[in-house]
């Protein structure tokens, strides 16, 4: 697109901020085959800030048809707000063809913040250019589900914005990918997993309430990840109560932390012990472990002494703790607006995040050191998300598609973070129910829930 580039003030954006707004306006360019925009100029501003005062990652000004960009976001932010601040620029060009909806954006504009978009024009402008900026591989990943998936229908925004603007893209996904059940023996539903020794191993891990002693004692099982076989099982200590102190049940006091070569059973309570856990020629050993008081862990990794895990407190939360320090792993979304973390993943590569902003859900990738490194967006509100990440980089995105039990995902679909493009699997595409992922034997590996127990699934890429 032909644009030009200018500096609004004294302080320079750097490069890196530059790159990625052009690699915002590259996105436009290819997925939408124009060549100019009535864009005339875009620059960065220091503290840029909509009239109401609120804190934007970028702006398109109708009048003098400029672009502003916030200059200290960060990269992919610069990305995602070119892309969506050129989008409110196409819905000018076409004559604000957001307006002529007709219904169109209700579910979603439900969704928008009242007090950032007060009028129906200004959030009819923020649906049609939320759902833009996602592309059009996101928007024919959302109609192939609704072609496939009977109680799933396409998001009205998504076709409206596909036709409008990109009514040459096709709506068929040509990639696929594979996957492989394999039944594992009988487990319990509160059974914990995790992947050790570079995901040769899988380690399972059992809480046993003992009816005569009230107390809840961990099983060790060491499963062979190929063959899905257990080699060895070892028992720890008695000593949480099945109940807490209101009489509720409990499930367990620990959580089962992903390492490079063991696992940690990581405490939730100060006072209670932590062990490591590592295989050694085909042989379980635990170990106390010193940890850190991080609170009570939902999941995590820990490289050493270097964590990146999430907590569950009222809502779920993110965290990098390093050298004895514990920062939150702060994140903006697109147009300045944050919102609440619905999932997350970490692994020796880093971390990934998944939160909603207005009707759109933003897939995040960060660094180990909890930096942003790309950013995706697929204008859907799922009911419930779950993130993993391939041995090749890939990203798998799963999430419920109906009204029915949350706590059921009903698709699971692969990202490119590199391209933004998507997969669906191969054959049977709806109803597919992961409780968990992990990375083992080189795969991918998800345990889905069984009548009986839980079975083994490998996504072949």
């Amino acid at each position: 697109m032909d644009v030009q580039a200018e500096r609004l003030d004294l302080l320079a954006a750097d490069q890196r901020r530059v790159d990625a707004m052009w690699a915002g306006v590259g996105d436009l360019a290819q997925w939408t085959q124009r060549e100019s925009t009535c864009v005339q100029k875009v620059g960065f501003e220091e503290g840029l800030e909509e009239p109401e005062g609120v804190g934007v990652g970028g702006v398109y000004d109708a009048g003098r048809r400029r672009v502003r960009l916030r200059e200290d976001s960060a990269p992919t932010e610069v990305r995602a707000s070119t892309r969506e601040a050129f989008c409110h620029a196409i819905d000018h060009e076409l004559e604000w063809v957001s307006e002529d909806s007709a219904g169109a954006f209700d579910q979603a504009i439900a969704e928008l913040d009242p007090e950032l978009y007060p009028t129906l024009e200004s959030q009819q402008h923020q649906v049609f250019a939320g759902v833009c900026q996602a592309g059009p591989e996101s928007s024919a990943l959302l109609i192939a589900l609704a072609q496939e998936c009977s109680d799933y229908g396409i998001p009205p925004q998504v076709s409206f914005v596909q036709q409008a603007v990109f009514p040459h893209w096709s709506d068929a996904l040509t990639e696929s990918y594979a996957w492989d059940t394999q039944t594992l023996p009988l487990l319990s539903q509160r059974t914990q997993v995790s992947a050790i020794s570079s995901g040769a191993w899988l380690l399972m891990v059992e809480w046993i309430p003992d009816p005569e002693t009230g107390l809840v004692q961990p099983q060790l099982d060491l499963v062979d990840a190929k063959s899905a076989e257990v080699v060895q099982q070892l028992s720890l200590p008695e000593f949480m109560p099945t109940r807490d102190a209101n009489g509720n049940p409990r499930s367990s006091s620990h959580t089962l932390l992903s390492v490079a070569d063991g696992a940690l059973l990581m405490a939730h309570d100060p006072g209670v012990a932590s062990w490591q856990v590592e295989v050694v020629d085909g042989e379980l050993y635990v170990l106390p472990y010193s940890a850190p008081d991080l609170g009570a862990v939902s999941s995590g990794h820990q490289d050493q002494g270097h964590f990146l895990y999430a907590t569950y407190e009222g809502g779920l939360a993110a965290w990098v703790h390093d050298f004895g320090q514990t920062e939150p792993l702060l994140w903006q979304g697109s147009g300045g607006q944050e919102g609440a973390l619905q999932a997350f993943w970490a692994d020796p590569e880093g971390a990934l995040l998944a939160w909603m902003v207005g009707p759109n859900l933003v897939i995040e990738g960060r660094d180990k050191q909890g930096q942003s490194v790309w950013s995706w967006s697929l204008p859907i509100s799922p009911l419930s998300i779950k993130l993993s990440r391939t041995p090749a980089g890939q990203i798998l995105l799963a999430f419920s598609v109906s009204d029915g039990d949350p706590g059921n995902v009903g698709v699971s679909v692969l990202l490119d973070p590199e391209t933004g493009s998507w997969r669906l699997p191969e054959g049977e595409r709806c109803g597919a129910i992961a409780r968990q992922w992990l990375t083992a034997d080189g795969e991918l590996v998800a345990l889905a829930a069984e009548e009986d127990g839980l079975s083994l699934i490998r996504v072949v890429r």
